[in-house]
């Protein structure tokens, strides 16, 4: 019966942030192109089966939701909670269905602001947006959030200490099929969730080091890598390493786990940085595995702050890895300079005829891939 009364609400410019708001489980609302200057809260509660479903009119011409010039909390909006100024989006309900949109320019006095905010949701889904010059592209909390099909670029804040193109504080949340770049600040993944998931994107050129995954609510932290292309900025603010994992909230029980799976990962600009640096004299526990990469740019794979310490485990293989590479912890690797990509000056990364990659893999490691990243950065 709810969704015999599903209704379909149209929203043009000339209307406000109330006529999006209202919509309850199973309305579709259909956005016309324009510029919208006015913030969205979205606390109505929709359901697996009948989610809320917010969308594009046209695809091909976007609303573009532009708060550039003022600060968000002095926007138009319903929410006079004191953190409104958060986001241009900002989400509490639940199987909410975003996509088609462009959100830029969204910015507040404490310097982030996120383009799409969520505060404790739950299936909650963002397709096919661009988030441009915000001071936080996506950012919140959540169970089973879904990011995929978007563009993050020019997002993130240079400052003490940095906002960044995506900062996730908790939670579960995927990352699938973006393109996510050139962040103006930060890091282009700022992860403190649970279990993170990113998958099948091109990531390039961050303003800072690539990614991290940090200290959040929960004892146990997941991040799982895979299938993705990743090209490391030539000149990083911070050019030593190339992920992170550190506990920073000064806790003794964090336990971290990171799984590179799949993936081309290309250093550029030399200074042979650590793969992946971590911090285990504040750990725990920390676990890194490197399975089935093409890793190029850097012999350094693993950094540890505390070498002596017994809390950490390097697993993997079936990598192909720069000669010189120190293999310690991994097995069944190929060494080279050249891993026979098909055209790796104009970004075709794919095997040519007789590359050293074509077979490498380890075909048991669990967790491969089913899907693909997209070909190149057009």
């Amino acid at each position: 019966s709810g969704l015999a009364d599903a209704e379909t609400i149209r929203v043009t410019p000339s209307d406000d942030y109330a006529a999006i708001e209202r919509a309850q489980a199973g309305d579709e609302v259909i956005i016309a192109p324009g510029t919208y200057r006015f913030r969205v809260f979205l606390s109505q509660t929709g359901t697996a089966d009948a989610p809320i479903v917010i969308r594009a009119e046209d695809p091909a011409d976007p609303p573009v939701w532009d708060l550039s010039g003022m600060r968000a909390e002095d926007a138009p909006g319903s929410s006079t909670r004191g953190d409104r100024g958060r986001g241009c989006w900002q989400i509490t309900g639940a199987h909410y269905r975003i996509s088609g949109l462009v959100v830029r320019g969204c910015s507040t006095s404490s310097g982030n602001a996120a383009g799409i905010r969520t505060i404790d949701t739950e299936g909650v889904t963002v397709r096919d947006v661009v988030f441009d010059g915000n001071e936080v592209g996506f950012s919140g909390t959540g169970e089973d959030t879904l990011v995929e099909h978007c563009e993050f670029t020019d997002n993130g804040v240079r400052s003490s200490p940095p906002q960044h193109s995506t900062y996730i504080y908790g939670g579960s949340i995927t990352f699938r099929h973006n393109y996510i770049h050139d962040s103006a600040g930060g890091q282009n993944l700022h992860i403190r969730a649970r279990r993170a998931v990113v998958e099948y994107n091109w990531i390039a050129r961050a303003s800072n080091y690539e990614a991290d995954l940090m200290t959040g609510p929960d004892a146990d932290q997941e991040l799982i890598f895979r299938g993705n292309v990743l090209l490391t900025n030539p000149s990083p603010e911070n050019s030593g390493q190339v992920f992170v994992l550190y506990d920073d909230g000064g806790g003794s029980d964090v336990r971290m786990t990171l799984r590179l799976l799949w993936n081309t990962i290309i250093v550029q600009g030399g200074g042979d940085p650590a793969l992946v640096s971590v911090r285990n004299d504040t750990l725990a526990a920390a676990t890194v595995e490197l399975s089935n990469n093409v890793v190029v740019g850097t012999t350094r794979l693993v950094r540890l702050r505390d070498e002596g310490a017994s809390n950490w485990t390097v697993t993997g293989g079936s990598n192909h890895l720069p000669s010189g590479a120190d293999e310690a912890g991994l097995t069944g690797n190929v060494l080279g300079d050249d891993p026979g990509f098909a055209d790796a000056a104009a970004l075709d990364f794919r095997p040519a005829p007789g590359s050293a990659l074509i077979g490498l893999a380890d075909l048991g490691v669990a967790g491969a891939p089913d899907r693909e990243y997209a070909e190149d950065e057009t």
